[in-house]
């Protein structure tokens, strides 16, 4: 019953226009993820180089 009602949804959905542009949005939203991710990342390492200079400088 449960998966006969499933497919019955899947298969809406890929005659569905708008299932095609939620999944759009859903790329859409994965890339912009990464990117933020990986722009975090870079500035965290470049924040930590910084502040291991200044420690360097004020440590006697």
């Amino acid at each position: 019953m449960g998966a006969s009602s499933m497919t019955k949804d899947l298969d809406r959905l890929g005659r569905c226009a708008s299932g095609a542009s939620s999944a759009e949005y859903a790329l859409i939203l994965g890339l912009l993820m990464i990117a933020i991710i990986g722009g975090g990342t870079a500035l965290g390492t470049a924040v930590n180089f910084q502040l291991d200079n200044v420690s360097q400088v004020l440590t006697p």
